[in-house]
């Protein structure tokens, strides 16, 4: 698959974070994939490691979509003041 490598932290609560191979954490970005799998998991905590993708239009992954809707995140996230370095002393 073409996309973004996502491990998913699933608490047997339901509290899901997800975080990139690098320990990024992910979790705001992608938000509405958390508690996906809550039901499935029925009360279990798990660690599933997947593929976040994109589908264009006509069906096919699309890994220049998700580079734009991961754009679109950064700029809105730096334009709300709490980009990385909104609390690094100058």
């Amino acid at each position: 698959m073409d996309g973004y490598r996502v491990a998913t932290r699933t608490a047997s609560d339901g509290t899901t974070a997800l975080a990139s191979r690098n320990g990024i954490d992910l979790t705001i970005e992608f938000a509405e994939l958390t508690g996906v799998l809550t039901a499935a998991l029925q009360g279990r905590a798990a660690v599933p490691d997947g593929e976040v993708v994109v589908y264009n239009e006509a069906g096919q992954i699309d890994f220049a979509l998700l580079q734009q809707r991961r754009g679109r995140f950064q700029k809105h996230r730096t334009a709300r003041g709490d980009g990385p370095f909104e609390d690094a002393d100058p």
